[in-house]
């Protein structure tokens, strides 16, 4: 009789107690509304523009934001390359800990194309136009450009590789001179100086085979740079790509 009884109770009232359910987590969100938002590690994108890619807003429940969609959103950003999630109830506050990725080189397709900021991760953050932070223009403007056209165009397998090699040769202590410009040559790289009287040449070309073949390069421009100054000479290329000599023009 009782199991019967009780039977009837959930067919008959079961309506009005999911309806106060309903009404007891409606209760309970509204007592956890999302009043800060803050934002840390991050250099180059605004508090304002990552807290809007996140689709966060001040006022919606704690309860109801879905940390896994919020966080898929953010790392979808080609400037994000990690970010965490950080609930605190009883302030009321969410915390986006942002990890960004590094610029690294401009990708120069010339006059007719965009040039894009490239990561050192290989993303493709923006087109260079599109920059309007002062700070980040400003570091534009000190990095090498990897020039993607007409004769040095690359196919992705060889922009990838070219990546690659950059890394190496930035591991291994990179090159005793700042880079204007970065062309891919058939076998090689050549390297443009931005100060040729610093780097005591207009040109340097060298093979990358392997990380030896590199340092060997490093270390051989560094013997040659060390002659020409003592000799007060400076030429226009620095071929180091063959293994028994150096060709100076």
């Amino acid at each position: 009789m009782l199991i019967v009884l009780l039977f009837t109770c959930l067919v008959f009232y079961k309506p009005y107690v999911s309806v106060a359910l309903a009404e007891d987590a409606s209760f309970v969100e509204k007592l956890t509304p999302l009043e800060t938002i803050d934002v840390e590690g991050n250099s180059y994108l605004s508090d304002r523009k990552i807290i809007e890619v996140s689709g966060l807003e001040s006022g919606m429940s704690m309860l109801a934001v879905d940390s896994s969609r919020v966080l898929k959103k953010l790392r979808s950003h080609a400037w994000i390359s990690s970010v965490e999630l950080s609930k605190y109830y009883f302030s009321k506050k969410i915390l986006l800990s942002v990890q960004e990725e590094v610029p690294w080189i401009v990708l120069d397709y010339g006059p007719s194309e965009p040039s894009w900021l490239v990561a050192r991760s290989g993303v493709l953050l923006q087109p260079t136009a599109e920059i309007r932070d002062n700070n980040l223009q400003y570091l534009l403007s000190s990095l090498p450009r990897l020039l993607n056209q007409g004769p040095q165009r690359m196919n992705e397998q060889q922009f990838s590789w070219v990546l690659r090699v950059l890394g190496i040769i930035d591991n291994l202590g990179g090159f005793p001179f700042a880079i204007s410009s970065i062309s891919f040559i058939k076998g090689g790289l050549e390297l443009q100086p931005e100060n040729r009287k610093l780097a005591r040449t207009g040109r340097v070309l060298i093979s990358v085979e392997n990380e030896e073949s590199i340092l060997d390069a490093l270390k051989r421009y560094s013997q040659v740079r060390d002659r020409l100054q003592a000799e007060g000479k400076v030429v226009s290329v620095l071929d180091l790509r063959f293994s028994d000599r150096v060709v100076a023009k």
